[in-house]
């Protein structure tokens, strides 16, 4: 008679995958982290090397509760994905939590324009006309093709970007893009400014480009608590070719060439749905812009009237 040699340490009713995967999955992680860690120390010192410690932790942490499972906590919009949390982000310097779908990588702006646009203005999916998406990601992009009718172009400064972009689609540059005025009534402008050299003509060519009674929807990371936006004057390759940390305090100014209003996540969820879609309320922002129409001249019968 055959015996069965029970594994070491492993629960009998936990799934053979769960088994196996777990401790593959965390040694390989494991040797990662501690190289990774010596070469952030010796570049950038102790506290940006601690900082990638407490996210390889935090995230090898996350990835084994995802896997034994449990009552789902969290939920993607965008996939369908329920688990226990989302992954975090390492920006060197700091650590922002819940960050990352584990199935289809999306972050928070994703999974809050979906959101927003299921919920909060559902009228965007049936808009007419053509829409400028500048710098687009799988996650909008296939929503917005699937669910809605206006005609998408995409565009971008990089070409490598654009290869993974559908049809119709050119190579610009947002501070000064070959388009004639008043081209799109809709224009998607994520997470880009913070990207450009001169900010201001890149917001000044979006409201050239769009059309009277157009919307325009733009968002930037912000530096949470920051009394003023931080000008680097060069791109920064740690912080993801970021040339600025911007400030919710002042950032409003950028977007003086539009009539403009700020979307919040509480505007359309509550704080228990902010949570469960992984969208922390405190620097997640859609500002709403439609472009200024500057009034009419007076007719020439007021112009020329005496005494005017």
């Amino acid at each position: 008679m055959k015996h069965r040699v029970p594994r070491l340490g492993c629960s009998s009713h936990i799934p053979l995958r769960r088994r196996i995967v777990i401790p593959l999955d965390g040694a390989r992680v494991v040797g990662a982290l501690a190289r990774t860690f010596s070469r952030r120390f010796i570049e950038r010192g102790a506290r940006p090397a601690c900082v990638f410690l407490r996210y390889g932790v935090l995230r090898l942490w996350v990835r084994v509760r995802n896997r034994l499972g449990g009552v789902p906590r969290v939920e993607c919009p965008c996939c369908g994905w329920r688990g226990q949390d989302f992954y975090p982000l390492d920006v060197i310097t700091f650590l922002v939590p819940r960050v990352f779908c584990p199935h289809c990588n999306c972050q928070e702006r994703h999974r809050l324009f979906r959101l927003y646009v299921e919920r909060g203005e559902p009228e965007l999916l049936r808009r007419e006309g053509r829409g400028l998406h500048f710098a687009p990601v799988s996650h909008e992009r296939d929503f917005l093709a699937s669910r809605g009718t206006l005609r998408w172009v995409a565009a971008d400064v990089s070409p490598h970007t654009l290869l993974q972009a559908r049809n119709p689609r050119f190579q610009a540059d947002i501070q000064r893009m070959p388009i004639t005025d008043d081209a799109f009534s809709c224009v998607l402008c994520f997470h880009v400014l913070e990207h450009v050299p001169d900010d201001w003509a890149a917001t000044r060519e979006l409201a050239r480009v769009l059309e009277p009674g157009g919307t325009a929807y733009i968002m930037v990371p912000f530096m949470v608590g920051s009394p003023e936006t931080e000008e680097w004057g060069r791109p920064d390759p740690a912080l993801f070719g970021h040339r600025r940390a911007y400030s919710m305090a002042d950032f409003e100014e950028r977007l003086a060439p539009f009539e403009h209003e700020a979307i919040v996540p509480t505007d359309f969820l509550s704080e228990e749905q902010a949570y469960r879609y992984g969208i922390p309320t405190d620097s997640q922002v859609i500002y709403r812009c439609a472009k200024k129409i500057d009034p009419p001249e007076p007719a020439c019968a007021e112009r020329c009237a005496p005494g005017s």
